[in-house]
């Protein structure tokens, strides 16, 4: 452990460098500490092949539960988005495109209205 800690001091060469050091360090303990705690919670480690309900292994499928899976959909197809801009932009077309097939007319529509109408005045005033 000595000549560990030797070894990483001889980088260190200014006072921000201690401190981004100091912060990966205590990091990484918490992470380490942290994971052992789960460890011993759940009873098997992370990534482990137990059979059953592993929950740690990350599997999720990440689809919001709308009318007709719009947004799962529409996200399934590219499973990366470089930017957040771009997922909200794929949502949005998505469901764009999914209200041109919804043709139920929306439950209490008429009650909803009347609120908004109340408390919205300026912004709804011009639809009716």
């Amino acid at each position: 452990m000595l000549a560990l800690t030797k070894e990483f001091a001889k980088n260190l060469k200014t006072e921000a460098d201690l401190n981004d050091s100091s912060k990966t360090l205590k990091k990484l303990t918490v992470e380490t500490a942290l994971n052992a705690e789960l460890t011993e919670y759940l009873g098997f480690d992370k990534n482990s092949t137990r059979v059953g309900k592993n929950v740690r292994n990350g599997y999720t499928t990440k689809c919001l539960l709308i009318q007709n899976n719009v947004i799962c959909h529409a996200t399934k197809k590219r499973k990366i988005f470089p930017t957040d801009d771009s997922v909200r932009k794929v949502v949005y077309l998505a469901i764009m495109a999914a209200s041109k097939k919804w043709t139920m007319p929306i439950q209490n529509w008429k009650a909803a209205m009347n609120r908004f109408s109340i408390m919205f005045e300026e912004r709804v005033t011009k639809y009716f």
